[in-house]
């Protein structure tokens, strides 16, 4: 069994950290006949699950520091061979995954890095106030080192794979595909947040390409053309990030006063929770890895409006109203449609149940297992 390098994951969980929490649901799901060791911080281990703290498919280690930390990239190796080699049982090279591309660049181990997309490289433009932007040609160079040395590069979709070979120059015959798992859960209580009524909502970070401002305004302009969706409210959530105020901005400017609210970062069960109750849920990005929101709404039964562009398509396979994110005006009218028409939303809703199954957590972690067998074989 390999070595997971868990220390990505935060107490607060959001994109690698919960790909990575995730990865750890889905080998509980999987049950492998020997349990899989994994890193972790002292301070997240007490904050885990209690059936991940628990499970007998798990060996939880706890080890300080992140990844990412200098001394870890450049002289971690040596503990994380030992560590690696020691998780085999035959005390040969091991195999050590980190969900991020920051396994350490020397060490006798097989490295598995999970590389999720080419965003700061594809979305410079729209990144220019991003810190990872100064350090652009640093983390180019990180990405190329690391696929390079790596004896597999997982990541999230077709078009995520087909982008890391066409930026990076990665073989594709060395890239895994592995769809992001969806839990899915259906709290009893209320959507804190959401205040009851007809909502429209939004998950995810400000970042320039996610494209929230042209939501608000294409909501905007669905309020104004149609009187009967007065009452529908935009409900955005996700941290709030000061380099990126535009939506906010947006939203006083249109006037749009208590029809929208700007929620913070949210805890599982409460996102749940919102996305079970929201009428209808808006994907609006120009480009996406892979798009957790849209495969999460279509987990909860919530029909999804998303952009037409990069993997979302992929993901959705055909359980969402797909539009240009720039055509503002058809936005607002696919959202108009779905609010107005009971029987679309519903068939939205079911299909994208369906699809959502393809997601599954047991299915994420039998993938996993199995390139990691095969990387004990050799095969890989």
């Amino acid at each position: 069994m390999p070595l997971i390098d868990a220390r990505t994951l935060a107490a607060e969980p959001s994109g690698i950290g919960v790909y990575t929490l995730n990865l750890l649901r889905g080998i509980v799901a999987a049950g492998p006949d020997a349990p899989v060791s994994v890193w972790v911080r002292p301070e997240v281990a007490r904050r885990l699950p209690a059936a991940l703290q628990a499970s007998d498919a798990l060996r939880l280690i706890e080890r300080a520091g992140s990844p990412a930390h200098p001394r870890n990239l450049f002289l971690g190796g040596r503990a994380a061979a030992r560590a690696a080699a020691g998780a085999t049982g035959d005390g040969g090279p091991g195999v050590l995954h980190v969900p991020d591309i920051l396994a350490p660049l020397c060490g006798a181990f097989r490295p598995v890095v999970t590389l999720h997309d080419v965003i700061p490289l594809v979305c410079r433009g729209e990144l220019a106030r991003s810190k990872k932007q100064r350090l652009i040609a640093l983390w180019r160079a990180l990405a190329v080192r690391q696929t390079r040395r790596a004896a597999a590069v997982v990541t999230v979709s077709a078009y995520s794979a087909h982008d890391i070979t066409r930026v990076l120059g990665v073989p594709r015959e060395k890239i895994v595909v592995i769809h992001n798992a969806v839990t899915s859960s259906a709290p009893e209580a209320a959507a804190e947040g959401a205040n009851g009524g007809r909502y429209v909502l939004n998950v995810g970070r400000r970042d320039p390409y996610k494209n929230v401002p042209g939501l608000v305004r294409a909501f905007a302009r669905m309020r104004a053309a149609d009187p009967k969706l007065a009452d529908v409210r935009l409900v955005v959530v996700g941290p709030r990030d000061p380099r990126y105020p535009e939506a906010e901005t947006e939203a006083r400017r249109l006037g749009l006063g208590d029809a929208v609210e700007f929620v913070g970062y949210v805890e599982h069960n409460a996102l749940a929770a919102l996305y079970r109750d929201a009428t209808v849920v808006a994907v609006p990005s120009r480009y996406e890895g892979f798009g957790l929101p849209l495969a999460e709404a279509m987990a909860a039964g919530t029909p999804v409006v998303c952009s037409d562009r990069s993997s979302l398509p992929e993901v959705a396979g055909g359980a969402a109203l797909l539009v240009d994110p720039d055509d503002e005006p058809a936005m607002a009218a696919a959202l108009g449609r779905v609010l107005n028409d009971g029987g679309l939303a519903a068939d939205l809703g079911r299909r994208g149940r369906e699809r959502a199954a393809a997601f599954s957590l047991r299915a994420f972690g039998e993938r996993h297992l199995a390139l990691y067998a095969r990387m004990a074989a050799g095969d890989v």
